[in-house]
Order: structure tokens, then sequence, then C-alpha cells
């Protein structure tokens, strides 16, 4: 982050432009140069220092990767805005954050807390906006970066203003990513005693991320990636406070794996990938099947497609904003089944296509003598089909045979919210904010197997209320000033997705049921927090501390032997502080450190009685980051250690080890870059990622020791 950086404005907090300090709430900025300057390579990277934010990035292809917010688990808990267009898909309200173009990025809002208040469902834990470039003069910029498993970045932006007192504005860029990755993803499995039909030897003996014994038998190729991201922006400006822009941001994705190889050699010291083995264990025979597809992974890809068109405007002292947009997403991927080879074999195809949200909003802001009204409606509709088909040969996705189960629905909200931004006293400012969300579940369909159902449409509805207080006091005592004291209070929720309404399939030998009849996650949070200055703000202090409590919490039950169904069956609680210090210790050099500590727990949970008392899954207990910027002349250098606590994936909180495959470790990490500005023009870099070394598991092996050098070129 650009640490002190005092008066940024922020618009997420309130959906009006405020300074982060006049607002009740705690917000962090990551602008383009702190961007720039760091080794990010995918924009969730960007966010791995702030407080109270937890990444889940495993690897360079990671399709699974997360962010967290202040305790709340999985991207469908907090909202993630692309210039103001919701990223939480509408299948399951993931975000592709592979998908968002880095190199566009100007600047990313984090604004932490309950904010359904303003934005509906998903802002639980908080909301995130991620604003893209903004032409103000002709600039042509050219990057490359090449590094660590032959990974390659280039990128090419293009801005300029046209026409009569540059009314006409145009951004664009083209970017390519591109990585042979590594082995991530291994095989490994348990044996019992016993004497199989071949002896062989290279196996590796190691546990699950519970303890139980298990042989490591192999890998499943280096998982590689490309991927191609567009963006254009054009924007109008009719007069003063009157524009219209048009945005496109495109992202597509290729991945796959290379070179499987099994560790296990036969008599005949040959590789061997298929059979019923024997393997001597310290004198103690031991069998165990080993299947040629276990090896194989097929690969897959994913489109995400944002549109917004955005007219802004003033009638007589009255801000008008209205938008529409569109995200229209598809991902497949290919598995492979029982008989499968390298070469080919059998499999099946997952595919969700269309998964598309369409989105409207409408907002006034009005003043009132010294206070604002807003009033505001918007609409969404998400709309996603998806399929499951069955190969004859994996190699091959236009082999679909028969349809192993399908899906299809859609969601369609209507939401009118008021906010009233009141001035109480000379720097003593209230919110106050209320929005009701009613929605209707429609079109549900599922099949799986022979079973083909229709569902009844079903609503519901949800209030979000809020209430902020904000005094910034007018208090500077020679060294010593307090900058805000804020305290804020409000309901958020979150809709079932189409996905665990109407989504039945199944894995391995349990069957996950569809729950048309599913009611909304909420929550009741609440925090208080202050910001002092030191030393004419050369020091900058922050202390946050937050509790929310959840309800209807969805969770897959056991009906009955190996079926699973998800139901509103839990509560649980979140209780944690943040703390922050800013430092600038020269005018060429600053600090930065913040420390996470927060408790989560399931206080009722009749689907998993014995996750109750536990930790929430996926949700570190402590988080802390230091951050170096050194900034002299044509040098720069960024350092930054960030440590983050062991998670746990299991509801019992068993999965304690630490330091094998399917596990997640603690993190400890240092990374840095260092850039070398020879003129105005090129700026040579060289980053290195987990400098130390460190080898941790995020369920997949994470990278090691990787590095990369770039050159960029403004003109």
């Amino acid at each position: 982050m650009d640490t002190l950086r005092l008066n940024e404005v922020v618009v997420a907090a309130t959906k009006t432009s405020h300074s982060i300090y006049s607002v009740p709430a705690s917000i962090s900025i990551v602008t383009k140069n702190a961007i720039e300057n760091s080794p990010v390579i995918f924009a969730d990277e960007a966010l791995r220092g702030i407080a109270g934010i937890y990444v889940k990035r495993s690897k360079l292809a990671d399709r699974t990767s997360t962010v967290n917010l202040r305790g709340f688990s999985g991207d469908y808990r907090t909202l993630v805005l692309l210039d103001g267009i919701p990223l939480n898909d509408g299948y399951n309200q993931s975000v592709n954050w592979g998908g968002i173009p880095t190199d566009a990025v100007v600047k990313v809002e984090v604004v932490k807390g309950s904010f359904s208040s303003l934005y509906g469902g998903n802002a639980m834990g908080g909301v995130i906006n991620i604003l893209t470039e903004v032409p103000k003069e002709e600039t042509f910029t050219l990057k490359s970066s090449y590094g660590t498993y032959n990974t390659f970045i280039t990128s090419a932006s293009y801005s300029n203003s046209f026409l009569k007192s540059k009314k006409l504005s145009v951004f664009l860029n083209v970017t390519q990513k591109s990585s042979d990755g590594y082995a991530s993803n291994f095989y490994q499995a348990t044996a019992k005693a016993g004497t199989g039909t071949y002896p062989v030897t290279g196996w590796q003996k190691t546990t699950n991320n519970k303890g139980t014994e298990y042989f490591l038998l192999g890998h499943l190729g280096d998982n590689w990636m490309k991927q191609t991201q567009l963006v254009a922006k054009i924007s109008y400006d009719f007069k003063p406070g009157t524009v219209l822009d048009f945005s496109i941001s495109s992202a597509f994705d290729k991945y796959g794996y290379r070179n499987p190889q099994s560790f296990l050699k036969d008599a005949s010291n040959l590789p061997f990938n298929n059979g019923s083995v024997t393997i001597d264990d310290g004198g103690i025979l031991k069998t165990l099947s080993v299947r040629s597809h276990s090896f194989q992974n097929g690969p897959g890809n994913a489109y995400t497609n944002a549109y917004k068109l955005h007219y802004k405007t003033n009638i007589k002292n009255i801000q008008i904003n209205s938008y529409l947009g569109f995200l229209n997403d598809m991902n497949e991927y290919i598995s492979c089944t029982t008989g499968a080879t390298e070469d080919g074999g059998p499999g099946s195809i997952n595919t969700t296509k269309p998964k598309q949200t369409y989105i409207a909003s409408l907002q006034a802001d009005i003043p009132l003598r010294n206070h604002v009204l807003t009033l505001g409606a918007d609409y969404k509709m998400y709309n996603a089909i998806g399929e499951e088909w069955y190969l004859s040969d994996w190699v091959n996705a236009d082999s679909k045979t028969t349809m192993k189960s399908s899906m299809a629905g859609k969601q369609k909200i209507y939401a009118p919210f008021v906010q009233a931004e009141i001035n109480i006293l000379n720097g003593l400012k209230s919110y106050l904010g209320l929005r009701y969300d009613y929605w209707n579940n429609t079109d549900g369909r599922s099949s799986y197997g022979t079973s083909d159902t229709t569902y009844m449409n079903t609503s519901s509805s949800h209030l979000s209320p809020k209430a902020g207080l904000v005094y910034t006091p007018e208090m500077n005592w020679n060294i010593f000033k307090i900058k805000n004291i804020r305290v804020s209070a409000g309901e958020s929720f979150r809709t079932p997705n189409l996905y665990n309404l109407y989504k039945t399939w199944s894995y391995v030998t349990t069957t996950y049921l569809s729950n048309p009849d599913l009611k909304p996650e909420t929550s009741f949070s609440w925090e208080v927090g202050l910001t002092t200055a030191l030393f004419n703000e050369k020091t900058i202090i922050s202390f946050d501390y937050y509790q929310s409590y959840i309800k209807d919490m969805m969770y897959n039950s056991e009906i009955s032997t190996g079926v699973k169904k998800y139901m509103n069956a839990g509560k649980g609680e979140i209780k944690g502080f943040e703390a922050e210090i800013k430092q600038s210790i020269s005018s060429f050099m600053d600090l930065n450190f913040n420390i996470t500590k927060q408790k989560t727990k399931n206080t009722e949970n009749s689907a998993d009685p014995v996750s109750v008392g536990k930790s929430f899954t996926n949700v570190p207990n402590l988080l802390y980051n230091i951050g170096l910027n050194f900034y002299k002349g044509p040098v720069n250098l960024m350092l930054s250690y960030n440590f983050t606590d062991k998670i746990y994936t299991s509801s019992d909180n068993s999965d304690i080890v630490q330091g094998v495959y399917g596990g997640y470790d603690e993190q400890k990490l240092l990374d840095g870059k260092i850039s070398y500005k020879f003129n105005k023009y090129i700026n040579l870099s060289l980053a290195v990622n987990n400098i130390l070394d460190r080898e941790y598991y995020l369920y997949y092996k994470a990278p090691g020791r990787n590095y990369s050098v770039g050159l960029t070129a403004k003109f």
C-alpha cells in the first residue's frame, strides 16, 4: 500500500465521495503505484498486506483463489466490484480473481464491515471496489516480464483524450500471461496389510492432514496456464459534472497439466501406473490399488466478460448516477475416470455456461442544507445453466455420450435503498441506511441420473438497516492529533445462490442434493475504531474492534447414509481486532505494520454437531504484515513479510497436520521487488516471491522461491 496517503477519497463506503476519515468505516487503499512496485501477478495478490484480509491463492493456475474479509469465509460473503459492476458470479457467487485486469487497475478500495444496507447480498465482510484507469493524457505503456516456470507476462496500454477541451477519453489494454507451472497436484493413497500382484518401489510414506498414513505415488504433471485480458474504456464529458462512459473487461483462460509422473518402479525398474501392488514398509508388506486415471487431470477453460454503461449528471444540485451492467462468465473442465490413460480414455466434462448477471442501478444524492439524502434502486438477475457429461475420450471434449447431471435457474432481485448523511455538530456526522431486497427464484430445474425435477418458484426478502457515527475532532496537541473516532452497526445477508438451490451432484460415494427452500444467511455486525496521527502526521495509528453474529448458516447436512443436502443449520460468531501503524521514517522510506487477531466459533449446527465450539473453516485466527518501501532517486525497493495462521478445512478442526499434501499450512512469506528507473521512459525490475524458499501447502503444493525480471517502457 501507499502507506501515508492521508486524504484519499473513497466511494465504496457510502456510494458518495468522501475522505477516508469522514466515514464510519475501516478503509484501506491500494494504489496503482503500490501495485506496480509489488511482485503482483493477479489482483488478489495486491490485497495480501491489508489488515483483516486473508488471500488464499495456492499457485499460478489456481481456479479456486478466494479473498476473505474479517472472518467471513468465501467470496460469496464479500462483495467484489469492478468499476461498480459486481464480479460475484450468477452461479455460486464466486469471483474469477485471475480474470481481473491487474495492469489496468488504478486503485482498490477495501471497505470492511457490514454493507448490505447499500449493496444488498454478499456484503457481509465488506466491499472490495476495484477501479480501472481513467485517461487524462496521452500515454503508451509496454510491459514485459519473464520468470520462473517459464512465466511470460506482456502488456500494452494506450490512453488519450481528444476533441475540444479533451472531452473524449479512451483507454485500451491488452495483457497476455502464460506459465509452464510446476507439479502441485499429487496422487496419494492408503494401503492395507497384504500383498498385491506387482511389487513396487519409489513410493514415499506420508500422512494426510489428519495424520492418517498415506503413500505418495506420483503427481499429475506441471499445471500450465495461458490467459488473455482485454480492457477498453471510452468516456465523454458533456459538461462539468455530466459524463457518459462505457467499458468492457474480458479475460480468456486456459489451463491444464503436462507430463504426469508415477514415482513407482516395478521389479524391472520401469515406471508403473496401473494395477494391484505390494509395498515393503520396513518389513511389513502392504497392498494398494494403483489406477492410471488418478495420474491424469484434464484441461479447462474459462472466460469472464464485464460490460458497463454509466451516466452521471447534476440536476439542480442533485447528483444522478445510473448504470447498466452485464457480467457473462463461462467455465468448463475435464476429469479423467476409471480406465483413462495419458493418451485418452473415459472421462467427463463439467460446463457452466452461461453464468450471467444483469444489473441496473439508479441513485440520486440530494443535498438538504448541510446534509445529504441518497435515494436509489437496484435490479439484478442471475441466470445459470450447468451440465456434466460423460466422455468416451477425455482428450476430445466433443466425445459426449450421456448426461450425468444438469441444473438451471434464475434469481431476480429488486432493491430500493436510502441513506441519510447528517451533520450533527461540527466534526460529528451520522450515516443512517436502509435497504430492502426482494428476490424471486424462478425456472429452477435439476437432473441427476434418471431423476429430472422442476422446482416451484420461490421468493424471499431481507431488510438491511445500518447506523454509523464518525467524529473528526479538531484536536491538535502539538505532536498528537485524533483523525477520527468511528462506530457503526448493521445487518447483512447473502442469498442462497443458484448452485445451492438447484445443483444435485455426486462425488465418489456421496450424493449432494439441491435445496430450493433455502433461506438467506444473515448477520449482525458492529465495530468501533480510532485513528490518530503523531509527529506532524509522520506516524498514523489505527485500531478497530469488531463483532459479527451469523444466523442460518448453510451447511451440507447428512440426511441419510451417503446423501447430503444444504440446510440452514448453523449459527456462529466472529470477534476480532485490527491494529496498524504507518510510519514515515524519512523522505524516502516508509514502514507499515498491521496485525489482525480474530476468534471465530460455531455456536450452533444441527447438521454437524461436532463443529459446535470449533473455529470456522478457511479462516485464520492470526495475520500480521510488515512492509518496507524505499524510494530514492531512480531506485524503488519494496519488501513485505506476511504471516498467516494455519486454517482448518474440517468442521471439527481435526486437520492439524502441516507440511503434507491436502493440508493448509501457516504461511511465513517474505516477498520483494526492486526497480531502477533509467530515465522517464524506461524502468527495469527484479521481483522475488517467497525469498526464504519456504515449503508449504494450501491443499496444493505452493510455489517455492520464484523470480521475474521485468521491463516497462512509457511514452
